[in-house]
């Protein structure tokens, strides 16, 4: 077996496992840092990836036997991609597709109903299960034998401080005292 053969059948195999990745790799256009410079360029820049993931939502939407109706509105998301590209570009280039989001949902969610609904879609989509074991980790540290009985909340607490709160040398205890 050639290298070439080796190659194919490694990408072969990856396309059989993940079917969808068209579609993932699609979603990179709805992150302002992959977009073009060039104006001329961001004019066409993300149709034929938009159109992979309107494909992939416009399938009718089932759960126990109901269709339930359509999370947007296709025709509508595909009007409001263009303005959407140059309202961003002009407006929050420097900002980072957090910021962004929060942003949009706040002064656009009336202007580009759709497209937002369509972002917020992708980025609730989890990449990795990283986030999820580094968390399950910190509970397996937090509750130990001694402290099996930690209410729901009181360990959901904890968990939370110890994933986003700060280091215990840069904490201010006479702050914590005082509060």
């Amino acid at each position: 077996m050639d290298i070439l053969e080796y190659l194919t059948s490694i990408v072969n195999e990856l396309q059989q496992r993940f079917p969808t990745w068209q579609l993932f790799t699609s979603m990179k256009i709805l992150n302002s840092r992959e977009w073009p410079k060039e104006f001329q360029e961001l004019l066409w820049f993300g149709d034929n990836e938009l159109e992979n993931i309107l494909r992939y939502y416009e399938c009718p939407n089932f759960h126990n036997n109901i269709q339930l109706p359509a999370i947007f509105d296709i025709n509508k998301c595909r009007k409001e991609w263009a303005r959407f590209k140059i309202i961003i570009t002009n407006n929050f280039t420097s900002n980072n597709i957090e910021v962004i989001l929060l942003l949009l949902i706040q002064n656009y969610i009336d202007v580009f109903p759709n497209i937002i609904k369509l972002i917020q879609i992708v980025y609730c989509i989890p990449f990795s299960s990283v986030e999820y074991k580094y968390s399950f980790s910190r509970q397996n540290k937090i509750k130990i034998k001694d402290r099996n009985s930690l209410a729901t909340n009181i360990l959901d607490i904890l968990i939370h401080v110890s994933l986003e709160g700060l280091e215990s040398k840069e904490f201010n205890y006479n702050c914590a005292y005082t509060i």
